[in-house]
Order: C-alpha cells, then sequence, then structure tokens
C-alpha cells in the first residue's frame, strides 16, 4: 500500500540529514583563528564590563577571538569575562589600542576593544540611544 505521509516523511528525513551535514560542514571549517590580543589601560572613570561595576583604575585585558578577559592589576580586584559580539572591521588607520565605551545616561559601558593595528571586538550591545568616550589610541574623546 502507499502511504503519501510516509513518503513525505521520507523526504523530511533526507532534507532534515542533508541539512544535518551541511551544517556540520560548515562548523567544522577551518578558519584561521583571530591572533590572541593582550593589553593593558588604566580607565580613569568607574564602568560597567558585561554586567559587573569596575572602578576606576588600571587592567589587564586578553582576547582568544571568542571571549575578551578584563583582569584589574589590583590584587583584590575584579576580573570579567565578555563574550565576544562579533568582530569589527578596522575604520581608520589609528595604530593605537582603544576602549571604546558606551554613554548610558550617567553609566560608562565597556562596548569595544580595538587592539593596535587589528580589527575590534564587540563585547556589549547597548540598543538604547547613547554616547561614546574613547579611551587611548591616538585621539581619546569623550
Amino acid at each position: 500500500m502507499n502511504n503519501p505521509s510516509r513518503r513525505r516523511l521520507k523526504i523530511t528525513s533526507r532534507a532534515a540529514i542533508v541539512a544535518a551535514a551541511f551544517g556540520l560542514a560548515l562548523a567544522s571549517r577551518a578558519d584561521t583563528p583571530a591572533p590572541p590580543y593582550r593589553g593593558k589601560a588604566t580607565i580613569a572613570f568607574p564602568f560597567v564590563a558585561a554586567s559587573t561595576q569596575c572602578p576606576a583604575g588600571s587592567y589587564d585585558f586578553e582576547s582568544d577571538g571568542i571571549k575578551v578577559t578584563l583582569r584589574s592589576t589590583d590584587p583584590k580586584g575584579t576580573t570579567v569575562i565578555m563574550l565576544v559580539v562579533t568582530r569589527l572591521g578596522r575604520h581608520d588607520k589609528d595604530k593605537g589600542a582603544e576602549l571604546v565605551f558606551d554613554k548610558v545616561g550617567d553609566r560608562m559601558k565597556l562596548s569595544e576593544i580595538w587592539p593596535s593595528e587589528q580589527d575590534g571586538y564587540l563585547v556589549l550591545v547597548s540598543p538604547e540611544a547613547h554616547g561614546h568616550r574613547v579611551v587611548g589610541g591616538s585621539s581619546p574623546h569623550d
């Protein structure tokens, strides 16, 4: 007996297998990982990194392309791990590292990290209206 619902199930199953194989092929392709990044910054104001309130001070940054780790140089200071939302294409010829903070009301939120002469890391999306404050680089500004 020819059952149309069984035939449709087989087609759907084949399509699912092809889609899964395609997804695995994309996931396993050999992309060149982002070069590791290590940097230092002195931030003269309190700010938020991820959801952690951080005091003004000196910080070390390290990225492996998937996450950015922020460590206070104060032995009792905070360590914050921020996931990289996406890479940002370099839009200028600035050779110095920059940190970009979103100014939301009276709060400063770390949103972008730009290593020297490399593409940047977006670590926070602020959907509300906001300004920027740039620390580092050749032309820091509010």
